[in-house]
C-alpha cells in the first residue's frame, strides 16, 4: 500500500461514457483485443453466484432496462438508514411534486412522497459522487449489493437535505506494470431525482465489474500490457491508500477536485454504515 510513484509510472488509459446506452453500444461494436488479452473471455464465464448474472447478454439487458430484483431490499435499507433523519430547517416539506423522493412515504403509497422547499431558500449545492463498485475476486457478490444500498442511502439523504447529486460509476480501476485502466460512466444527472431502477445495476450488481467491466477490458483497443490477460489486473486500491487514489484521479482529471470518491472497499471497511461513510468523506456536514 502507498506505491504512488510506482503506479504513476504506468501509462493511464482512461475513457468516460456519457451514459449506459453509449457504453453498451460501444462494447457491442468492439472486437477482442487478442494482442493484449490473448483469448481470454472471462466476461462470459463463471456462475451466477460469483457474477450476479447468467450471461453477458443478461448483464447488458439489466444495465439498459434496469434491475428490479434488489429494489425492495434497497428501499428497506434506505428507510432503515434514514429512519432517524431530521431534515434541516429552511422550508423543507413533503408534497406531490418535488426535487427528491421521500422514500418512506413512497413505500407507504402516500401522495406526499416528494421533498420540496418553500420559495424562500438558499441556492442548492451540486455534488458529484464517484463510486467504484470494484473489488478483488474473493469479494462476495452480496457485498456489492450492500455497498450499493449504502450509496443509495447516502444519495437519498443528501438530496433530502437539498443537495443535488450527480453520480459517476467506475466500471474499471486497475493497474499493471505498464498501464493503468480507468473507465467511468454517468448514471445520474444532478438535475434528476434518484431512480433506483436505473442505478441499481451499476451500484449493486457484481456483473458491473465481473461481466461488463471484463468485456470492456477484453475489447479495449489501445491496451498493450499483456499482464492483464493473467487475472485482469490488480485492483488499484491494493496499491494506493485512499488519499493517494483521490490525488491520482484528480491529477488525471478522472474526477474534479470537488468530487467525492467512494469505493466498495470503503463501504466494507466501514461495515456498510452510512453514518461512518459520510463522516469519513465529510458528507455529514450537509445533513
Amino acid at each position: 500500500m502507498g506505491d504512488y510513484s510506482e503506479v504513476t509510472k504506468s501509462k493511464l488509459l482512461f475513457e468516460h461514457f456519457s451514459g449506459v446506452r453509449n457504453l453498451v453500444q460501444t462494447l457491442e461494436k468492439r472486437t477482442q483485443n487478442n494482442s493484449a488479452m490473448s483469448d481470454e473471455h472471462s466476461s462470459g464465464k463463471r456462475d451466477t453466484s460469483w457474477t450476479g448474472t447468467q450471461s453477458l447478454e443478461e448483464a447488458f439487458s439489466l444495465l439498459e432496462k434496469g434491475w428490479e430484483d434488489p429494489i425492495k431490499d434497497i428501499d428497506r435499507g434506505v428507510v432503515k438508514n434514514n429512519k432517524d433523519l431530521k431534515v434541516n430547517a429552511g422550508g423543507m416539506k413533503t408534497g406531490i411534486v418535488g426535487f427528491a423522493p421521500c422514500v418512506p412515504n413512497a413505500i407507504l403509497g402516500l401522495p406526499n412522497s416528494m421533498m420540496t422547499r418553500d420559495q424562500v431558500m438558499r441556492k442548492n449545492r451540486v455534488l458529484t459522487i464517484g463510486y467504484a463498485n470494484n473489488s478483488c475476486c474473493g469479494t462476495d457478490a452480496q457485498d456489492f449489493v450492500k455497498g450499493g444500498i449504502a450509496i443509495c442511502s447516502i444519495i437519498n439523504r443528501l438530496e433530502l437535505s437539498g443537495i443535488r447529486v450527480a453520480v459517476k460509476a467506475f466500471l474499471y480501476s486497475a493497474t499493471q506494470s505498464k498501464e493503468n485502466v480507468f473507465c467511468t460512466v454517468d448514471i445520474k444527472n444532478w438535475r434528476e431525482p434518484l431512480d433506483l431502477k436505473r442505478v441499481t445495476f451499476p451500484l449493486c450488481n457484481a456483473s458491473w465489474e465481473r461481466r461488463v467491466g471484463f468485456k470492456y477490458l477484453e475489447t479495449l483497443p489501445n491496451l498493450t500490457d499483456r499482464g492483464y490477460s493473467f487475472g485482469y489486473g490488480t485492483d488499484i486500491m491494493k496499491k494506493l491508500n485512499h488519499d493517494e487514489l483521490h490525488q491520482y484521479v484528480v491529477e488525471n482529471k478522472i474526477l474534479d477536485e470537488n468530487s467525492v470518491y467512494i469505493t466498495l472497499e470503503d463501504c466494507m471497511q466501514n461495515d456498510f454504515n452510512i453514518e461512518k461513510i459520510m463522516k469519513k468523506f465529510g458528507l455529514d456536514k450537509y445533513v
